[in-house]
């Protein structure tokens, strides 16, 4: 039940950050510089109960995690040196670009081109596809069922839902040019063609 409490609590955190983001700042309803900001805290308060019902949880259950020996440990290293590389490259990549999430809210509206280059010419969200193998190698290196039901929610609600809601995002924005880029590279999987 911990679980599907855990998983339920990341999925509303993650919904209420795009509702933030996409129904109010989008909207005009926090506009500015100040509500960029205000946004901004609004948006990493919404994975706060669940950070806060894990604790909790371990706390009051006493599962405190055990990290992995012998080769999941050597494995899970990889794993999360290799996602939080292809994340580290992919936001080098947007902030060369001076790409952010302003506009959104209204400000610095000319900031943002669309940024195809670097890992962005494989796949459409590397930084995404960073993180999910980096807390994939989190969950190989601390085995924890709260561990593991994180890396594996976050993957799913990422893939299904997050990229989705952000590649319509960038299609109102861009229009044909977001198209075409889309119907050439793919969300995640750079061994497979975008679909149109």
């Amino acid at each position: 039940m911990d679980l599907i409490a855990e998983a339920l609590l990341f999925v509303a955190g993650g919904l209420g950050e795009q509702f933030i983001k996409y129904g109010l700042g989008l909207r005009g309803k926090l506009h500015g510089t100040k509500g960029f900001r205000l946004g901004y805290l609004l948006e990493v308060a919404c994975y706060f109960p669940v950070g806060s019902f894990v604790i909790w949880r371990v706390l009051a259950t006493r599962q405190f995690p055990q990290l992995a020996h012998g080769v999941p440990l050597a494995a899970g290293a990889i794993l999360v040196l290799l996602g939080a590389g292809i994340n580290y490259a992919a936001v080098r990549e947007l902030k060369v670009s001076r790409w952010n999430s302003a506009p959104v809210y209204g400000v610095a509206e000319g900031l943002n081109n669309l940024v195809t280059t670097g890992l962005y010419a494989y796949v459409r969200h590397p930084s995404y596809l960073g993180q999910i193998i980096m807390f994939a190698g989190c969950a190989v290196l601390v085995p924890s069922p709260y561990v593991v039901t994180f890396a594996v929610t976050f993957a799913l609600y990422t893939v299904f839902i997050h990229a989705k809601l952000e590649d319509h995002y960038l299609r109102e924005r861009f229009g044909e040019e977001y198209i075409r880029y889309a119907a050439q590279v793919p969300g995640f999987l750079p061994l497979r063609r975008g679909r149109r």
